[in-house]
C-alpha cells in the first residue's frame, strides 16, 4: 500500500535518476518559506498591538527563515549543472538546447499559469479587486515581468516573485553554463570563483536574476564539486557532518540579508557545507532520504504555488480566532493547523496539476487523445444521420 501511495507521489523525471539528498533539501526549503509565511500573515492581522512584535526573537527568526528561497535557488544552480557538466566536462550525453527550453515549458508553465487563473478568479472574488487593473497584474505575471514592470511582488500570487528570477535564469544559464564550464579543471573553478565574486559585487537591491545570482553559482560550483569527488559524498557517514550541516542551515537564515562580500562569501561556503552534510551527515542524510520527506520535497513546486493563499484566506477568515494573545503559542497552533492542510492541498494539486506535466511527453499525447476524440465524434454523427436512412429504405 505504501508504494502504490509512493509511486503516485513521485515525481515523473523522465528517465533521470533523482537524487534523494536533493529532494531532503527541497523539503528544508519549502518547510522554512512555509513558516516564514505563517509568521508574516500572522502579525499582518495580529491583535496585540501594544508589543513590537517585528523586534520579538521568534518572529526576527522566523522572518529570516525566507531565506529558503535562496535555498531554491541553490538547488536550480546546481540540478541544471550536472548534466551541462557531464556533456562539457566528462563527455556524456550531449545537451540539446530545444530540448531543455521545452521541457522548462512543458513543465513548469502550466502548473502556473492554472495556479494564477484560479487565485486571479480569487482575488476578484474574495478580495474584490478592480477587474482592469487585477486582469493587467495577471498577464503580466503570466510572461513573469511583474518584478522587472512593477518592482514590487505580484498582486495574484505573490510567492510568484521567485519563480520570475527562476525562470529568468533558466533562459540564460545555457549562456552562463558555455561561459564558465571549461574543459581545463582550474579554468573551469577559477572561472566559477570569479563569476560568484563578480555577482556579489555587482549587488541589485531591486527583485531580479543580478540580485540573486550568486546563489545560483553557488549550486553551480557544489555541481563541479559533487561531480569531481562523486565518490567522497558516497563514502561513510559522519555525525560531524550533521553538527556543520546544521550551523550552515543556522547561519544561511540569519545571515543571508548581509551584502558585505565576506559574508557572501562565508555563505557560499555554508551552502557548500550543508550541501555536503546532506549526503556526509550521519542523521542528516536519513532524514533528508526519509521516503516522506523526499515525496514532500519533490512536489514542492506545488507547495510553493499554493501555500500562501491557504494561509492568507485560512488566518484571515478563520484561523484568527484561535489567536491567545500569546505570540510563540499562536505561532505554534498557527503552524500545527496550517502545516497539514497545505500538505493536503498541495497534494491534491500535484495529483491532479503538476505530476502529468512532468511527463515530457504530454502534449504528444494530449494532441493524441484529441484526435481520437475527434475521430470518435465524427464516427458518432456519421452512423446517426445513417440510421435514419436505412429505415427510410427498409419502409
Amino acid at each position: 500500500m505504501l508504494r502504490l501511495k509512493q509511486i503516485k507521489l513521485s515525481r515523473i523525471t523522465d528517465g533521470k535518476k533523482i537524487i534523494p539528498e536533493i529532494e531532503g533539501l527541497r523539503f528544508v526549503s519549502i518547510l522554512l518559506v512555509v513558516i516564514s509565511h505563517i509568521n508574516n500573515n500572522l502579525l499582518r492581522i495580529y491583535p496585540v498591538k501594544d508589543q513590537n512584535l517585528n523586534d520579538h526573537p521568534l518572529s526576527v527568526f522566523l522572518e529570516q527563515c525566507g531565506a529558503g528561497v535562496h535555498i531554491f535557488f541553490f538547488i536550480s544552480g546546481f540540478i541544471l549543472s550536472v548534466p551541462f557538466l557531464e556533456a562539457f566536462v566528462y563527455k556524456q550525453k550531449k545537451i540539446s538546447l530545444k530540448r531543455y527550453y521545452y521541457r522548462r515549458l512543458t513543465r513548469i508553465e502550466p502548473p502556473y499559469i492554472i495556479s494564477l487563473i484560479f487565485f486571479f478568479i480569487a482575488t476578484l472574488i474574495f478580495l474584490q479587486q478592480p477587474f482592469a487593473a487585477e486582469f493587467e497584474h495577471f498577464t503580466i505575471s503570466a510572461f513573469y515581468l511583474h518584478n522587472i514592470i512593477y518592482g514590487h511582488i505580484s498582486t495574484v500570487n505573490p510567492v510568484a516573485w521567485s519563480l520570475e528570477i527562476e525562470i529568468q535564469f533558466y533562459i540564460v544559464f545555457p549562456l552562463l553554463a558555455y561561459i564558465l564550464f571549461l574543459k581545463k579543471d582550474v579554468w573551469r573553478r577559477m572561472m566559477l570563483l570569479i563569476a560568484f565574486a563578480l555577482a556579489s559585487i555587482f549587488y541589485r537591491t531591486d527583485m531580479n536574476l543580478l540580485a540573486c545570482l550568486r546563489i545560483f553559482i553557488a549550486g553551480m560550483i557544489a555541481a563541479e564539486i559533487y561531480l569531481a569527488r562523486k565518490d567522497f559524498f558516497l563514502t561513510k557517514k559522519n555525525i560531524s557532518y550533521d553538527i556543520a550541516g546544521v550551523l550552515a542551515l543556522y547561519a544561511i537564515i540569519t545571515l543571508s540579508g548581509y551584502q558585505n562580500l565576506l559574508y557572501k562569501l562565508f555563505l557560499l561556503a555554508c551552502y557548500i557545507v550543508l550541501f555536503t552534510a546532506a549526503f556526509k551527515g550521519k542523521w542528516l542524510n536519513k532524514i533528508f532520504t526519509n521516503k516522506n520527506i523526499m515525496i514532500i520535497g519533490g512536489m514542492c513546486y506545488s507547495a510553493y504555488l499554493m501555500h500562501y493563499a491557504v494561509i492568507y484566506f485560512n488566518i484571515n477568515y478563520f484561523t484568527k480566532y484561535l489567536f491567545t494573545q500569546n505570540y510563540p503559542l499562536d505561532i505554534l497552533i498557527q503552524t500545527t493547523i496550517l502545516l497539514p492542510f497545505i500538505i493536503f492541498l498541495s497534494v491534491v494539486f500535484f495529483i491532479l496539476i503538476e505530476r502529468p506535466f512532468m511527463d515530457i511527453e504530454w502534449p504528444v499525447k494530449l494532441k493524441n487523445f484529441l484526435s481520437k476524440l475527434s475521430l470518435f465524434k465524427k464516427d458518432e454523427s456519421s452512423s446517426g444521420f445513417s440510421s435514419p436512412g436505412h429505415k427510410e429504405d427498409s419502409a
